[in-house]
């Protein structure tokens, strides 16, 4: 269950509904570290793959944390399973899981998925298990990264890298930059 100072923290921050967020799945971490659990989905079969907690007290090192050694999944809406396989409709990808909600509630006619950090989609630099699931070819795929891509070089080629990895499944691919 998602607490109720997480739930206006993610209204008031993040623009996300309340309907949104009644149906994501998301919950407040009750033992060991406090934050924001958002609870990653097999993207064939929709069963709890992993989680990410968006720490309340960030640490120096970590915003986030995720099991160490865990293998990056794909954050989408619960509602979103059978449209992510299907490659009639557009794929867009942003860089965390608060962005995938927003799209999934504003986007309409698209799914809208997060990844958990700029090299987020890799293990081992190939698209991970869970992205190698997707159907990518011939798909449209949007990425909009974060604004910070073109400032930091670890998240431009993380993004590159990921842009050449979608290519090589036959994904068209844009790039959506919302940066002023």
């Amino acid at each position: 269950m998602l607490s109720e100072d997480h739930t206006k923290q993610l209204e008031t921050e993040s623009g996300i509904f309340p309907e949104t967020l009644e149906k994501s799945g998301i919950e407040t971490a009750t033992e060991g570290h406090a934050g924001i659990v958002f609870i990653y989905l097999d993207v064939e079969t929709g069963e709890h793959f992993g989680t990410r907690i968006k720490l309340d007290k960030p640490t120096e090192d970590a915003k986030y944390l995720s099991k160490e050694g865990a293998i990056p999944g794909i954050y989408f809406h619960p509602a979103d399973l059978e449209d992510l396989n299907e490659t009639c409709i557009p794929l867009l990808i942003a860089e965390g899981e608060k962005k995938a909600l927003k799209g999934h509630q504003e986007l309409k006619g698209y799914v809208s998925v997060g990844i958990p950090g700029c090299w987020g989609w890799s293990y081992n630099k190939e698209l991970s298990p869970q992205w190698q699931k997707v159907p990518l070819e011939e798909r449209e795929v949007i990425i909009c990264p974060d604004t910070d891509y073109k400032t930091n070089p670890n998240v431009f080629e993380g993004l590159e890298a990921f842009i050449r990895q979608l290519l090589k499944q036959g994904a068209t691919v844009r790039l959506l930059d919302l940066s002023i």
